[in-house]
């Protein structure tokens, strides 16, 4: 989970970076399609392409509101927000999960597992105070709440109609069909002039690093240990956003990232060790 947490945190300055340049449906039409890419040939090389035709129509459902919706509208919110806000606010997944499980598959949550939900969620907005440097508008925040339900949304119907199923098949099947289904409209949106050779890096590493390998590692962990625990990743997000920007952008880092980063831990401790019930 930490690892996942290290790779989409990144993911928020590579949209940050292509998105001006790219427009944010062809940035993510480039997106799937080389993680697509990417997931065939490792797939192909587990010998495991025949099993890419598994339930068709569950992995449609899956690309779209795993992928090709969310990865838009995040794309479309970090051209409207810095992107470590972007990021914090995708840190808002696992209460979406947690709201589906309880009002639709009739989860019951322990005591231990909503105080670490209240304390992952407090570590977030202690990010958020302590960064007076973020601004946006409410579009961006309103597309970036949506784009986190979906993702919520994904995971709870990931664990119940693909149970099983390879991780592996899944995301590369969810990023065929969310190539797929992204053509008609990207074509319309592709940029008049050729982005740059820095943006296409960005889309490059967005693809390979933070979808292909990413995806890999996160319907593993759905199958593995559920979609509430697994979606509670996003609580990590925010905290190697800013890390990756002080590193790579010389981003200073202030008291509420040491403090938040310490809450966020204590939180998914806590998510981690009471897993779910499920009546």
């Amino acid at each position: 989970m930490v690892l996942l947490g290290a790779i989409w945190g990144g993911s928020f300055l590579f949209m940050r970076i292509s998105v001006p340049e790219f427009g944010p449906i062809a940035l993510i039409q480039v997106r799937v399609a080389i993680s697509a890419v990417f997931l065939l040939v490792v797939l192909a090389f587990l010998g495991q392409l025949g099993q890419l035709y598994q339930s068709p129509w569950k992995m449609l459902v899956v690309g779209l509101t795993n992928s090709a919706v969310p990865y838009t509208l995040f794309a479309l919110g970090t051209g409207l927000l810095s992107a470590g806000f972007a990021s914090v606010l995708n840190a808002t997944a696992p209460f979406f999960g947690a709201i589906l499980g309880v009002t639709l598959f009739r989860d019951r949550l322990s005591a231990a597992k909503w105080s670490g939900l209240a304390i992952g969620f407090a570590g977030v907005l202690v990010l958020v105070a302590g960064n007076r440097t973020l601004e946006g508008s409410l579009l961006g925040v309103g597309v970036c709440l949506l784009a986190a339900f979906s993702y919520a949304a994904a995971a709870h119907y990931t664990k119940r109609q693909l149970a099983g199923v390879n991780p592996m098949v899944i995301a590369t099947a969810c990023q065929i069909a969310a190539t797929l289904s992204m053509i008609p409209v990207s074509i319309f949106a592709w940029p008049e002039q050729s982005p740059s050779m820095y943006s296409w890096l960005s889309a490059i590493a967005l693809g390979v690093v933070c979808t292909g390998a990413a995806l890999a590692i996160y319907f593993y962990l759905i199958n593995a240990i559920g979609a509430t625990r697994s979606i509670s990743v996003a609580y990590l997000i925010p905290l190697f956003g800013v890390l990756w920007g002080c590193v790579f952008l010389d981003e200073a880092i202030s008291w509420s990232i040491f403090l938040g980063g310490a809450m966020i831990l204590t939180g998914l401790f806590f998510i981690s060790r009471s897993p779910a019930k499920t009546a």
